[in-house]
């Protein structure tokens, strides 16, 4: 069975826990070499850089469940203000030959749909798009269903088409549990879309769904006859000067492994590659982030509005849904942009709090669960989510 991104209402119920201060404090058996080198006191450290990583290590070895026994290794990056700083643990693989750190590739899962909506957003300032084309227009449809009709590429990004998680019969067609996406084709799913469109309902409400933007690949492809590797690599890549970010297989993810400790294959994509399928290096990942910040860069202006509440979800009252992003407003505190990703062996977490100009991003070459983790660092960035 495919595995997907934790269920939202779930990740939600975790998020919760985490900003009300509810951490489970854990002890841990750590390798000596990886184990965290825990001053007595934050301040015997001069610099910024270490009094951090003295508290992330605290973090680690207190806050959280994980260890290298079954996590090779991870890399953190940070930004606090005007600084970015990383903190690289563990290594490549679980025989300890070759260190992690910041320049080694990742796959991201559904982060991936972060950039994708910085595309759709950076297509659409530049009028080559319109949020308001629907699926009907796009595919020129003749005998549209009422979900074709009514769907537009902005239901697309915001997860509110009313589309289900993956197309039906997706299982089915699947031939490797652990590289799902390689056989199912983007006319597999035009077909299914097509012959089920009539029983999805489009009530505009927020169901979280891959399904979203495998579509919207299609539909903006169809429309700008490019595929979306080369619009990625145009609009995107290009302008932030990216060389490790991006969807073409040449660019070869660090090996990841599964919960048992076995490696895992990196996924290939015949669709899908929108939704889940971008790889990026830490380095990059944090000048990602700093887009969101920086005023002054010509892909700036776009990917700000990318972060702007859209929805407020149903029965959740510090929680919305935006472009790509989802958005946690704690007991009143700054919005917090965040989302999580994995694959059959990478884990990824990307937070961002603009007003206070902090921001984490981790990766990791497990999919052993790392999330908390990332909220934990960004609540310690941010005073325990007291105002400042």
């Amino acid at each position: 069975m495919l595995k997907t991104n934790i269920p939202f209402h779930l990740f939600f119920l975790c998020l919760f826990v985490l900003q009300l201060g509810a951490c489970k404090v854990m002890e841990k058996v750590m390798k000596k070499e990886e184990k965290a080198v825990v001053s007595s006191n934050k301040n015997d450290f001069t610099d910024e850089k270490s009094r951090l990583g003295y508290e992330i290590e605290k973090i680690i070895y207190y806050e959280t469940n994980l260890n290298h026994e079954e996590t090779p290794g991870f890399v953190i990056g940070i930004i606090k203000d005007d600084s970015t700083y990383f903190y690289e643990y563990g290594h490549t693989d679980f025989n300890e030959h070759t260190r992690i750190n910041k320049s080694h590739i990742f796959e991201i899962g559904g982060i991936s749909k972060i950039y994708s909506a910085a595309l759709v957003q950076v297509l659409q300032d530049k009028n080559l798009i319109s949020y308001t084309e629907t699926v009907a227009q796009i595919l020129d449809l003749k005998e549209p269903s009422e979900h074709a009709q009514k769907t537009t590429i902005l239901d697309l990004v915001t997860h509110t088409s009313g589309l289900p998680m993956l197309p039906f019969g997706f299982g089915i067609r699947q031939k490797d549990a652990q590289n799902p996406y390689v056989n199912y084709s983007k006319k597999m799913l035009i077909d299914s879309y097509l012959e089920f469109s009539n029983q999805y309902s489009n009530d505009k409400k927020y169901t979280y769904s891959d399904y979203n933007y495998a579509l919207l690949e299609i539909l903006i492809e169809k429309k700008l006859k490019m595929s979306w590797h080369e619009l990625f690599a145009k609009y995107i890549a290009t302008p932030a000067e990216f060389k490790a970010t991006g969807l073409q297989p040449e660019l070869t993810a660090t090996s990841g492994f599964n919960r048992t400790g076995n490696k895992a294959p990196n996924w290939e994509f015949s669709s899908f590659a929108a939704s889940v399928g971008v790889k990026t290096n830490a380095t990059e990942a944090i000048n990602f982030l700093n887009l969101h910040l920086d005023d002054s860069h010509k892909l700036s202006k776009s990917i700000q509005k990318i972060t702007e509440p859209y929805l407020q979800l149903e029965e959740k009252e510090e929680a919305y849904v935006a472009k790509g992003w989802h958005v946690l407003v704690p007991n009143s505190y700054h919005q917090i942009l965040t989302h999580t990703g994995f694959t059959a062996g990478h884990r990824a977490y990307m937070g961002l709090i603009k007003k206070t100009k902090t921001g984490v991003v981790i990766l990791s070459n497990s999919e052993v669960e790392l999330d908390s983790l990332g909220l934990l660092i960004l609540r310690h960035l941010n005073n325990y989510w007291k105002a400042n």
